[in-house]
C-alpha cells in the first residue's frame, strides 16, 4: 500500500490531502472528511493502521482530507484565521471532490466522514447533488444537534465547549482546543460559533446564507447512507442524536442507523473515537463497511 499527499489551493490556503492507494484498486474512489477539532489522522495512523488504509488495502482508492488549518494543511488555524462553517461547505468540499475526481480518473465517488465531518457532507450534498455521482455514504458518530440532556452534556458541552469555549475564542481569536484538551486541533472562531449555534439549534440553516438545509435534503432521494456510532457514544455521536439527524432528513429508503455493541454481535462496546482508532476495528465492523461500499461499487 501507498501513501502520498497531495495539496490543493483554496485562496492562499494550501489543503491537504492524503491518498491511500494498492496496485490493485479496482473499486471506486473514497472520500473522507474528519470531524470538528480534530484532523484526517482520525482515519489512519503513522504506523499505518486504520481505516483508510484498511479499505486501500480491500482494494479502494482512498483520499483523506485535512480540512483548512488542520493536520497538514496551512496555514495553521490561528486568529487571522478567515474560514467559516459556509466556506467550507461551499467552496472546500467541491474542490476536494473534484480534485479527487482529477486524481483518480473516476466520476464515482463514495464519500465518508466522522463526527461533525458528515453535517459538511450533508450540507455540501444539498447544494450540489446534481454535479457529483455520489455513490454511498457512511458516516461514524455523525450527529447534527445534541438534544439529549444528562450531566455529561451539562458539564462537557454546555459548561466546556460552549461557555469556557466562547470565552477563550473571544480572547483567542480562534478556540484553542489542543491548549483546553478538547482535541488535537484548534478550531476557527467563525467556524466555531457557527458549529456551536447549530449544535443548539433545532433548525439547520446557514447562519451566513440563510439556506435551510434539512428542507433541501428532504426533498431529495439521497444515496445509499449508513450511520454508524457506538453504544458507549454517551455525548458527542449519542445514538439518539444520530436519529435525530436521520430523521431531519426525512423519509429515506436507502438509510440505516447500526449502534454497534456487543449485544449487536460486535467485539466490543463502541464509543466516539474508538469506532475508527480500536485495534479490532478491522475484524469487525470495517469488512461490514467495506462490504457496503463494494455493494454500491456495482
Amino acid at each position: 500500500m501507498k501513501k502520498e499527499t497531495i495539496h490543493c489551493n483554496l485562496h492562499t490556503d494550501k489543503i491537504a490531502l492524503h491518498r491511500f492507494s494498492d496496485k490493485t484498486s479496482i473499486y471506486p474512489t473514497i472520500l473522507l472528511i474528519h470531524g470538528s477539532i480534530e484532523d484526517g489522522k482520525i482515519f489512519y495512523s503513522r504506523s499505518g493502521k486504520g481505516f483508510a488504509p484498511f479499505l486501500a488495502q480491500q482494494g479502494f482508492d482512498v483520499f483523506v482530507a485535512d480540512l483548512r488549518g488542520k493536520g497538514e494543511s496551512t496555514p495553521s488555524v490561528s486568529r487571522k484565521s478567515t474560514v467559516s462553517q459556509t466556506n467550507t461547505i461551499l467552496e472546500e468540499i467541491p474542490l476536494l471532490i473534484e480534485k479527487v475526481k482529477e486524481l483518480s480518473g473516476s466520476d464515482a465517488i463514495h464519500l465518508g466522514a466522522h463526527s461533525w465531518g458528515g453535517v459538511l457532507l450533508l450540507s455540501a450534498y444539498a447544494l450540489f447533488h446534481k454535479k457529483w455521482n455520489i455513490k454511498s455514504m457512511i458516516f461514524l458518530g455523525t450527529k447534527r444537534r445534541i438534544g439529549i440532556r444528562n450531566w455529561e452534556k451539562f458539564k462537557t458541552i454546555d459548561l466546556g465547549w460552549s461557555l469556557i469555549g466562547s470565552i477563550m475564542t473571544w480572547i483567542y481569536g480562534y478556540l484553542p482546543a489542543k491548549k483546553l484538551k478538547m482535541g488535537s486541533e484548534n478550531e476557527p472562531s467563525t467556524l466555531y460559533f457557527q458549529i456551536n449555534k447549530w449544535v443548539y439549534s433545532k433548525h439547520w440553516i446557514d447562519p451566513e446564507t440563510r439556506f435551510n438545509y434539512a428542507e433541501a435534503l428532504q426533498k431529495i432521494v439521497l444515496p445509499p447512507i449508513y450511520m454508524y456510532t457506538g453504544i458507549k457514544d454517551r455525548l458527542l455521536g449519542h445514538p439518539d442524536d444520530v436519529n435525530r439527524l436521520a430523521n431531519e432528513l426525512g423519509y429515506q429508503p436507502n438509510l440505516q442507523v447500526r449502534v454497534l455493541s456487543k449485544k449487536q454481535g460486535n467485539l466490543h462496546d463502541y464509543n466516539h473515537l474508538n469506532i475508527l482508532t480500536h485495534k479490532d476495528g478491522p475484524s469487525d465492523h470495517f469488512v461490514e463497511i467495506r462490504d457496503l461500499f463494494i455493494k454500491h461499487s456495482v
